[in-house]
Formats: C-alpha cells, structure tokens, sequence
C-alpha cells in the first residue's frame, strides 16, 4: 500500500529506510530511490538492464561523489547548466554501483532546480537515483493522475504536495568528451 507522505523529512526518512517512491521532480514526475534501490526500482518500472538511471546531486560539491573529473573545459558550462533540467553524462566513480549505470562506464547526473526535490536532497545530503513515473515503453505522467495503478501500488510512498516544476524530461548532454554532444 502506498503511503501518501507529507513532509519532506518524512519521504528522507522513507528512502533511508529502503523504501522507493513517486517524487515531483524538477522536470517530470519520478520514481526516486537511494542508490541501493536501483534494482528495486528496475523491477517496478520493468526497466531493461541496459538502461542508467539518473543521479540528482544537491549540488555541483557532490560532483565528486558520483564522477571522476570532468574535462576543466565544462567547469564554465555546468556553472549555466546547473541547477536546471540539464542532465550531463560523465564518467562515473568506481564507487557507484553498476546497477545504477547498467554496467555503462559513464553516469548521468543533474543538479535540479526544484525547492522540493532540493530541500530532499540537501536534508538526505547525498544522491537519489530517478526515472520516469512510467512503466518502460508508455508515456511519462503529465500529471499524477496519469500515474498508472500498477506503479501507485508497487511504490513505497508518494509526495503529492505539489506538481512537477514543469512536463518535459531534462536535456541530456555527454560530457565525456569535448565539446559537449546533446543526446536528448
């Protein structure tokens, strides 16, 4: 059964306890877990091993946590990008878990722009994992309605305090080289 949540220390408590669960996120609704939950999450969305999650940082200090150094030419470009619905893909740490990346050697990362998904983040002080509120292969939710029954059941929690900061999914630009290429 899904716990409807209503503060923000309690969605922290939640995801330090295991739990996964539906969070309006900065650009669309997500699925957001710790990174332990990645497999938990694959599950309940039916997601292929192939496919990364995004990692959401609290800030551009929390870049080291997740990746090794990015090319010195992008400090000035993550500076504009962030925090906003940018999603860079850089080479990831060896201490993040291949079920985050899919085995990939690279992770996807953003600083969202969203005080609720912020003050989550600062408050838990370290990184979520996050997805699309969707089963694999359908649209993403425009709103929480459009959440099917299947995923309201399979998740922990949701936050339903607000909506999304808007409807489309972040840009995605790979920063493992330079210059930058835009992927999505």
């Amino acid at each position: 059964m899904t716990q409807h949540l209503n503060s923000i220390v309690e969605v922290s408590t939640a995801l330090q306890n295991g739990q996964v669960g539906l969070f309006p996120c900065d650009t669309i609704w997500g699925i957001i877990g710790t990174l332990a939950t990645a497999d938990t999450i694959r599950n309940i969305k039916q997601r292929s091993k192939q496919s990364p999650f995004i990692c959401l940082i609290p800030s551009t200090k929390h870049l080291a946590t997740v990746s090794l150094p990015i090319a010195t030419e992008y400090e000035t470009e993550l500076n504009k990008w962030w925090p906003g619905p940018v999603t860079i893909i850089a080479p990831k740490s060896p201490s993040i878990p291949n079920t985050v990346t899919a085995g990939k050697s690279s992770i996807a990362i953003r600083v969202p722009k969203f005080q609720p998904l912020n003050e989550l983040l600062n408050q838990l002080n370290a990184p979520l994992i996050s997805t699309s509120a969707n089963i694999s292969g359908t649209s993403h939710p425009l709103s929480i309605s459009d959440i099917s029954p299947e995923l309201l059941d399979a998740c922990g929690f949701i936050y339903d305090a607000c909506e999304p900061g808007s409807n489309t999914p972040s840009t995605i630009i790979d920063c493992t080289s330079y210059p930058p290429k835009t992927l999505r």
